[in-house]
């Protein structure tokens, strides 16, 4: 089958085999990194287009350097092809907490284009600028599957160190992670320290909410990805809402069928 990923990479790839299906089922609940890409890697064929990325070629490669959002866009692929294009699920109301069951249709998914901007800074292996409201310069990259490793080992690290102690991760890690440098985040001598993560997690703690947002939603335009948020209507009190679908071990497995509510059970003979 033919994977189309909203940065511009395409391949070819067979469908999941038994034993991938299960190893994905248990990868999703787990998050764990390895197992996914392991699967993509072992159903990849071939590369139709590298799209931003330097290291592919005609060799299957690591999709543990692979953008989530592309990653994202081949489960969601291999899914289609496995179990069809919808995924039901609940989905408690926001207001009144009723259990809603709602109907994802995977094959109406609208991707979130690789700017032409990103593609062409990743494609020369360079890293991502943006300034902050203050106007400092900060480099980053794209999250991938290769940043919550890193996520994973500074905690571990972290986790030694008395001053670190009862840390409660945020989407403030993610962003410690992705950025590679901050403009004026130097020690006592005069030497920028941006390569060491705490030292931009604690610049990011210590900096106002106004410019953290601001940079976040620049760090986020420069992305790719898809829009997994499904919309409806509360089945009891009619409030219309939005929620993304789960990805874990019951998206990677079949659904039972639907059983019409209209179904007069008395008059089934036994």
């Amino acid at each position: 089958m033919r994977i189309e990923c909203p940065s511009g990479l395409i391949i070819n790839a067979r469908e999941f085999q038994g034993a991938e299906l299960k190893a994905i089922a248990t990868g999703a609940d787990t998050k764990n990194g390895n197992t996914i890409a392991s699967v993509l890697r072992s159903c990849w064929e071939s590369t139709e287009d590298p799209g931003p990325y330097p290291f592919i070629d005609s060799d299957a490669f690591d999709w543990r350097r692979v953008v989530g959002g592309d990653v994202l866009a081949a489960l969601i692929a291999h899914r289609v092809a496995t179990f069809g294009p919808t995924f039901d699920f609940q989905a408690p109301c926001e207001r009144c907490g009723e259990r809603n069951e709602v109907e994802a249709r995977l094959d109406e998914i609208e991707f979130h284009r690789m700017p032409a901007a990103t593609f062409e800074k990743m494609r020369a292996n360079e890293k991502l600028e943006t300034r902050t409201k203050g106007g400092l310069l900060i480099r980053f990259e794209l999250g991938t599957m290769r940043t919550e490793e890193y996520i994973r080992d500074q905690h571990k690290q972290m986790s030694r160190r008395p001053e670190w102690a009862g840390h409660t991760s945020s989407f403030l890690d993610g962003m410690a992670a992705r950025i590679t440098f901050v403009e004026g985040l130097d020690n006592k001598r005069g030497e920028n320290v941006s390569k060491e993560f705490t030292k931009r997690l604690e610049w990011l703690l210590r900096t106002d909410a106004g410019t953290i947002y601001d940079l976040q939603a620049k760090m986020e335009e420069a992305d790719c990805g898809l829009d997994t948020g499904v919309e409806f209507r509360c089945t009891s009190c009619r409030w219309e809402q939005k929620r993304d679908f789960p990805l874990g071990s019951a998206f990677f497995s079949r659904q039972p069928k639907k059983v019409s509510p209209t179904t007069n059970y008395d008059s089934i003979e036994t």
